[in-house]
C-alpha cells in the first residue's frame, strides 16, 4: 500500500484536522475518531490496549489507554490551532513533527502533511466566537470569518439589535413620534 494516502487532497487534510480538534473528552469519540483516521497517525499513541473497568453503576465498559495519547496529542493541536502567529505555532508544532518526520527526499506521511497544512496556513485555522458552539474549532473559509457557520453567527446581529434598541431604540421612537426624522445620535 506505499504511496497510498489517506488525506490525498487539502479538503481531506483540513476535515482531518478539524475532527481532531474537535474530538471529545471520551472515549467513545476518542474510539469514532480512531475507526475513521487510525491510519493517518502513526503506531504509537494508540497502542491499545483492552481492560475491564466496573464502574460504580455496576456497568463494564473497554478502557483504552490509547485515548489518553490521542486527547494530549489533541490538545496540542488545540495549542497551535488557536495560535494566530506562525512563528509562534511553528514553535507549538514542531514537537508534534519530529516524532513523524522522515528524511529528506522522501514523501509526507499524512500526519506530516495535515501539521504542515497548519503551518503554511496559520491565519485558517480559528475558534468559533459562538460560547455554545459544539464544534470550536474549524479552518474558515473567508479571512474575515469568526463563526464556523452561518448558525453559530445568528445570535450576533441579533444582540448587536438588542443593544441598539437598549440604547437608542427610545430617543429614536420618540423623535420619529413627534415627527423629527433627523437620525437619532448614540
Amino acid at each position: 500500500m506505499e504511496g497510498h494516502h489517506a488525506l490525498a487532497s487539502v479538503r481531506a487534510v483540513r476535515r482531518f484536522l478539524t475532527e481532531l480538534a474537535n474530538t471529545a473528552d471520551d472515549g467513545l469519540a476518542v474510539n469514532n475518531f480512531h475507526k475513521q483516521y487510525g491510519r493517518v497517525i502513526p503506531g504509537p499513541i494508540w497502542m491499545i490496549e483492552h481492560r475491564e473497568v466496573l464502574t460504580p453503576a455496576g456497568v463494564v465498559y473497554r478502557s483504552i489507554p490509547g485515548d489518553r495519547r490521542i486527547l494530549e496529542f489533541r490538545d496540542a493541536v488545540r495549542r497551535a490551532w488557536e495560535l494566530r502567529d506562525g512563528r509562534a505555532k511553528l514553535y507549538a508544532l514542531i514537537p508534534l513533527l519530529a516524532p513523524f518526520a522522515h528524511g529528506p527526499g522522501s514523501s509526507k506521511s499524512d500526519i506530516e502533511r495535515a501539521l504542515w497544512y497548519l503551518l503554511d496556513h496559520p491565519h485558517a485555522t480559528r475558534v468559533c466566537r459562538n460560547p455554545t458552539c459544539p464544534t470550536h474549532y474549524f479552518v474558515v473559509a473567508r479571512r474575515n470569518q469568526r463563526y464556523c457557520c452561518e448558525e453559530c453567527a445568528k445570535p450576533t446581529p441579533r444582540e448587536a439589535k438588542r443593544r441598539w434598541w437598549r440604547e437608542v431604540g427610545r430617543d429614536w421612537r420618540h423623535q420619529r413620534r413627534s415627527g423629527n426624522t433627523h437620525r437619532v445620535r448614540r
